[in-house]
C-alpha cells in the first residue's frame, strides 16, 4: 500500500503503514555589517536549500538531511572564533572571489529496545549541561560515529561512541604513492575519537556527569578504544601513552522547576602523582552557568555562562592527536587559551520571541613553542591571556516569529566591538605589536527566513529546527 498525503505544509509518504516524511529545507540570512562572520563592516549573505527525510519503523528511527549552501560577500569561511557551527568544505563555483559554496549531509539511524538505544550516523552533538560544551560540542562540522545510550534503572545513563575525524594533516608519502589521472590527490592521516559519559541522577535534584574522551590517529582503529566502559585514560597507558585523553566532571542542580545551576571542570593530560605539585602537567578548563525559565513572565528564559580554558588543553605533542576535526576544536568554540561570557534573556511577546544578549570572548597565543615547552620539566606557564590578544564584545537584540508551520522570520541588530581583527593565535608574526591588527566598531543588522533550519549557534536554532 502506497499513499501520499499533505499535512502541515510537508509531504508525508506512507509505506506499508509506517510513516516516512520528506520535507524541504531552505533559509536566507543577510547581515549588513557581516555580524560575527567577519570583522570588516561589509555586508554578507548566506542562503541554502535542501531536503530532510525521517521515519519510524517499530523500534527503528531514521533521519537524513542534505543541504546546499552559498555565502555571498566572503572569500573564505567565517571566523571560527564564534559560536556558530563550522563547515568542512568549500568551492568557488561561481568564479567570484567573494562567493563560495558549501554543503552538509547528516544521517542518523537508531534502534531502541528497552533502555538501550543503538545509534550510527553522521551528526553533531553536545554533552553536559553547558550552553557550549567543553568536551563534546556541536561547534565543529558533523562527523561519523557509532555507539549507544543505556538507561540503567532510574539513576544512571551511560553513553558511548567511536567516531572518525578529519585531521587535515597531509600524508605526503600516501599522496606520492597514490596514482592520479588529473590533478592532485591528497591523503590525510586518519584521526579518531572514542568518548563515553555516565550521568548519575542524585537526590535533591542534583545530576552528576563524568565524561572521558581520547583522540588518536596515524593507525587503524584500536580495539581497546572500541570496547565500551573500559577506562580510556588507562587504556591509552596500555598503548604506551601515545594518545591524548581528556576527563571532565559536571554537576547540575535544579533547586526549582524554574532555575538550574551548573558547573563543569575539564582536565587534559592527568598525571596523578604530580597533581598537587606546581609542575603537575594537569591542564584545565572550567565553566559555570545558570538557566532560568519563567522568572519574570511565563515562557521567558535567562542564560548566563562563563568559560575559561588553559592554553595547554586540546593540543598534543603529536599533532595527529589534537582534539580537532576540519580545523575546529571538538570542545568549546573559544578553543584553548581563551575565555568567554554569555548573558542572554528571551521573552515571548505576543506572536514573537524577543531575545536580548551580551557576549564577549577573548583568546591568546597558541604557538608551537608553547606546545613544546609545556612538556618540559619545571615549565612555568605565562599568565593567562598575557600579551596581545583578540577580543570581541557584542550587544544584540533579535526578534523571531514563527509565521507558518516551520517557517521562521528574524530581524535583529548587533553592536560589535572587535579588537585585533585578523589575529591568528597559531601564526603570530615575530614583530607582533599592539597596532599589528585592526580594531573595528560596527553596527550590523540582520534579516532572515528559515524553514527546517538546524545549524547550531544561530539565534533561530534555539527556537526552531531541532527544538521543534
Amino acid at each position: 500500500m502506497l499513499s501520499v498525503a499533505i499535512a502541515n505544509g510537508a509531504s508525508d509518504l506512507l509505506v506499508f503503514g509506517d510513516q516516512v516524511k520528506l520535507e524541504p529545507v531552505f533559509f536566507g540570512i543577510h547581515r549588513t555589517g557581516g555580524g560575527l562572520w567577519q570583522g570588516p563592516d561589509e555586508a554578507v549573505s548566506f542562503a541554502g536549500w535542501g531536503v530532510k527525510g525521517y521515519g519510524e519503523f517499530g523500534p527503528w528511527y531514521l533521519e537524513t538531511e542534505l543541504v546546499l549552501m552559498r555565502f555571498f560577500g566572503l572569500e573564505g569561511f567565517p571566523t571560527s572564533f564564534m559560536p556558530e557551527q563550522g563547515f568542512s568544505w568549500s568551492l568557488h563555483s561561481t568564479g567570484e572571489a567573494d562567493e563560495f559554496d558549501t554543503d552538509y549531509a547528516d544521517a542518523l539511524i537508531e534502534y531502541t529496545k528497552g533502555g538501550v538505544k543503538l545509534f550510527a550516523g553522521k551528526f553533531a552533538d553536545s554533552w553536559g549541561p553547558g550552553r557550549h560544551s567543553l568536551t563534546v560540542s556541536n561547534k565543529p562540522p558533523s562527523y561519523p560515529r557509532a555507539g549507544f545510550t543505556w538507561q540503567i534503572g532510574e539513576r544512571f545513563n551511560f553513553t558511548y561512541f567511536h567516531g572518525s575525524l578529519h585531521s587535515q594533516l597531509e600524508d605526503t608519502d600516501g599522496t606520492a604513492n597514490s596514482p592520479t589521472r588529473y590533478g592532485e590527490k591528497k591523503v590525510y592521516y586518519p584521526r579518531y575519537i572514542a568518548a563515553q559519559r555516565l550521568e548519575v541522577y542524585l537526590p535533591r535534584n542534583f545530576t552528576l556527569g563524568i565524561s572521558e574522551a581520547v583522540v588518536y590517529g596515524d593507525r587503524t582503529i584500536e580495539m581497546i578504544y572500541a570496547i565500551p566502559i573500559v577506562n580510556l585514560w588507562s587504556a591509552q597507558h596500555y598503548l604506551t601513552d601515545q594518545d591524548n585523553t581528556q576527563i571532565s566532571a559536571d554537576l547540575a542542580w535544579q533547586p526549582s522547576e524554574r532555575l538550574r545551576l551548573y558547573g563543569v571542570w575539564m582536565m587534559d593530560e592527568w598525571t596523578p602523582a604530580l597533581s598537587m605539585k606546581d609542575d603537575n602537567r594537569n591542564w584545565f578548563g572550567w565553566q559555570a552557568g545558570a538557566e532560568g525559565q519563567s522568572l519574570l513572565r511565563p515562557g521567558d528564559n535567562l542564560n548566563i555562562e562563563a568559560t575559561w580554558t588553559d592554553h595547554r588543553i586540546n593540543r598534543h605533542r603529536f599533532p595527529v592527536n589534537d582534539f580537532k576535526t576540519h580545523g575546529y576544536y571538538l570542545g568549546h568554540w573559544i578553543g584553548p587559551h581563551a575565555k568567554s561570557l554569555v548573558l542572554q534573556y528571551s521573552v515571548p511577546v505576543g506572536p514573537v520571541h524577543v531575545v536580548a544578549g551580551f557576549s564577549q570572548a577573548e583568546r591568546g597565543e597558541l604557538s608551537e613553542d608553547m606546545i613544546n615547552d609545556q612538556y618540559k620539566s619545571g615549565y612555568e606557564p605565562p599568565p593567562h591571556l598575557d600579551g596581545v590578544t583578540e577580543k570581541w564584545r557584542q550587544l544584540e537584540l533579535t526578534v523571531l516569529a514563527n509565521v507558518w508551520s516551520k517557517l521562521w522570520l528574524e530581524a535583529g541588530v548587533a553592536s560589535i566591538q572587535w579588537d585585533n581583527w585578523g589575529y591568528d593565535p597559531e601564526d603570530l608574526p615575530d614583530d607582533l605589536a599592539d597596532d599589528t591588527y585592526t580594531d573595528i566598531s560596527k553596527l550590523s543588522f540582520t534579516v532572515g527566513f528559515y524553514y527546517n533550519f538546524k545549524l547550531t549557534g544561530y539565534r533561530v536554532s534555539e527556537f526552531a529546527g531541532r527544538n521543534e
